[in-house]
C-alpha cells in the first residue's frame, strides 16, 4: 500500500506462485539476518531491539568520554605537547578515567593531533592506574608502542604491552604517573635522536 499522488492510495499484492515465492524470499532473508545476529528467527526482533539499545548507550558513553576529555584537557600542566625531531609528541594525565576508557579518549586526542605523532595517556581511577601509548602508522618502524609501554609499566607498578600502533598497561602506583610521563618524553627523544 502506498501513495501515488495527493489523496490517492494504491494497494499492490502478489498472488498465486508469486506470493509463495515472495514468502520464501522473506523467510530466507530473515534466516540470513538471524544467522548474522546469531539468534533464531523467533528472537530476531528482541535481538535487534537489544542491539539498538546498546548502540544508543555506546553513543551516549562516547559523548560523555569526549566531554570528560575536554574537561581534562583544560587541566593546564596535566597536558604537555612537544615537537621532537619534527615529530609531534603529547603526554596527558587524566583524572578518574579507567584504563578501559583510555582507549576511547585516545581516539579523540589522536584526532586533535591530526592523526600524526606519538601520544601518552595516563590516569588513576579507583586505585588502579592505566597508561596508554599510541604511535601513528608512519612512525611504527621507528617507535613501537608495545615496547615503550613495557618499559614504562614498571614505573606504575604494573605490566603491559601491545602492538606497534597502540599498547596499554595497568598498575597500582599512581605516584609513578608523573615519572612515567617524563620517561616517555626521554625515551621518544632517545629513539628519534638515534635515527
Amino acid at each position: 500500500e502506498g501513495g501515488i499522488s495527493s489523496g490517492v492510495r494504491r494497494i499492490e499484492a502478489a498472488t498465486g506462485m508469486n506470493a509463495v515465492r515472495w514468502a520464501h524470499q522473506q523467510e530466507e532473508s530473515m534466516r540470513t539476518l538471524a544467522g548474522h545476529l546469531k539468534t533464531g528467527i523467533g528472537e530476531l526482533e528482541t535481538r535487534i531491539l537489544k542491539l539498538l539499545k546498546e548502540q544508543q548507550e555506546l553513543s551516549k558513553a562516547n559523548e560523555q568520554l569526549k566531554s570528560r576529555l575536554a574537561a581534562n584537557s583544560a587541566g593546564g600542566d596535566q597536558a604537555e605537547s612537544r615537537e621532537l625531531s619534527g615529530v609531534p609528541v603529547r603526554a596527558q594525565l587524566l583524572h578518574d578515567v579507567s584504563g578501559k576508557d583510555l582507549r576511547g579518549m585516545s581516539d579523540a586526542v589522536r584526532d586533535a593531533m591530526g592523526g600524526k605523532g606519538v601520544l601518552f595517556l595516563g590516569s588513576e581511577s579507583e586505585g588502579k592506574v592505566g597508561i596508554l601509548v599510541r604511535v601513528s602508522p608512519d612512525l611504527t618502524d621507528r617507535i613501537h608502542a608495545g615496547n615503550l609501554v613495557r618499559e614504562l609499566a614498571p614505573l606504575v607498578g604494573g605490566r603491559g604491552g601491545g602492538k606497534p600502533e597502540m599498547a596499554q598497561a595497568g598498575g597500582t602506583v599512581a605516584a609513578g604517573l608523573e615519572k612515567a610521563r617524563a620517561e616517555f618524553f626521554d625515551r621518544i627523544e632517545d629513539i628519534l635522536n638515534a635515527d
